[in-house]
């Protein structure tokens, strides 16, 4: 008897405690959330909800977005996410303010929406976060340039026609552009703003990718409302992040210890005096920010075209053009031929081409 009281009591004192505990909780999302927008920010779209904000923002963003603008008195508009107050812009006016603006952080508002992407630790300091800021942005521009950019053209070219024979070379006949054409663009992004040692070794290559893969696949809402939250998604990310960490890092070692120097952006990087934080915290986000975009993009390039007879043709008789013109040999194929174009012909002769990507960024 004495027994059974003891468990009742258990019992009623376990479920206060539940009840007391979900209270809290609630009141303390409100708090979270229920604060000032900041000064100047547009009003509150409806359907805002505590913690979660608006659910049509995860389910149906760009209708979401439509009809948030719709109602707005001047097509501008707030709501949260997690914590954190997300403005909406539209119109011209706003749109120029947006992309000429100077205040604007896009890496940290892209860290931000994309909670737990790979990285090494930064600086607590604002001042150090816009120190490192610059520094990427410096690092990504010098590489770019056509001085630099042009090194790495041939390799380009050679890696882009090896991984496209293999695709031919297939029994099957088919191909998923989200894999294949995927895997084309990592290879192409390495070797741009990465190292060589991973862009010549297929099986690092792939593994790489692979754990990229891993950490795009953990991305959920819950891990964008609470970023500190250790769920298994955010786990996931921290443990594949570090491992890529540690490859990049006993390549820097190896080169260091070794005196062997390689013709790429990592050399460069290391030629500038760079450490091996700041290398670091270039390549990985230099990967993850464009492999996500230009790989998709991409493949849907390829898709539309598939199913596209006449901008497939248009795009052929460019394509074909600019080898003949770069090289006259026909006894050679038209892959071999384009291997004699210089860069600014691949950047302005192939107007088809770009409007194809540009509307599959659209």
């Amino acid at each position: 008897m004495a027994l059974a009281e003891v468990l009742q009591g258990l019992g009623t004192s376990q479920t206060w405690l539940t009840v007391v505990s979900l209270a809290l909780g609630i009141f303390a999302a409100y708090l979270y959330l229920n604060r000032a927008l900041p000064e100047g920010a547009p009003p509150l779209t409806k359907g805002d909800w505590p913690l979660i904000g608006p659910i049509s923002f995860w389910t149906r963003r760009w209708d979401f977005f439509r009809e948030a603008a719709r109602t707005s008195a001047n097509g501008n508009f707030s709501f949260h996410v997690g914590n954190r107050v997300v403005v909406g812009v539209s119109g011209d006016e706003a749109r120029r303010a947006f992309m000429d603006s100077r205040h604007l952080d896009a890496t940290s508002g892209y860290a931000a929406l994309f909670a737990g992407a790979p990285t090494v630790p930064k600086a607590v300091d604002s001042d150090q976060e816009d120190i490192n800021d610059q520094h990427f942005f410096k690092r990504i521009t010098a590489m770019l340039k056509k001085e630099n950019f042009v090194k790495s053209l041939d390799a380009l070219i050679s890696d882009t026609r090896s991984r496209l024979e293999d695709l031919v070379k297939d029994p099957k006949g088919m191909t998923d552009p989200f894999e294949s054409i995927y895997g084309i663009v990592y290879q192409l992004t390495m070797r741009t703003v990465a190292c060589n040692e991973i862009a010549d070794d297929r099986a690092l290559l792939d593994k790489t990718l692979d754990m990229f893969e891993k950490i795009e696949a953990s991305s959920s809402p819950k891990l964008i409302i609470l970023p500190w939250f250790p769920f298994p998604g955010k786990l996931r990310r921290l443990w594949y992040g570090g491992r890529l960490y540690m490859i990049f890092k006993k390549i820097i070692e190896d080169r260091a210890r070794t005196g062997r120097r390689e013709d790429d952006p990592l050399q460069f990087m290391v030629d500038k005096g760079d450490d091996v934080k700041e290398i670091l915290t270039f390549i990985l986000g230099a990967l993850y920010a464009g492999q996500l975009n230009s790989g998709i993009n991409a493949a849907w390039v390829i898709i539309y075209l598939a199913n596209d007879p006449y901008w497939r043709g248009k795009v052929w008789e460019e394509v074909k053009a600019l080898a003949e013109k770069y090289d006259g040999d026909t006894s050679k194929s038209i892959p071999a031929r384009l291997a004699s174009a210089p860069l600014e012909a691949w950047e302005n002769e192939l107007p088809s081409i770009d409007l194809c990507l540009r509307d599959s960024i659209r």
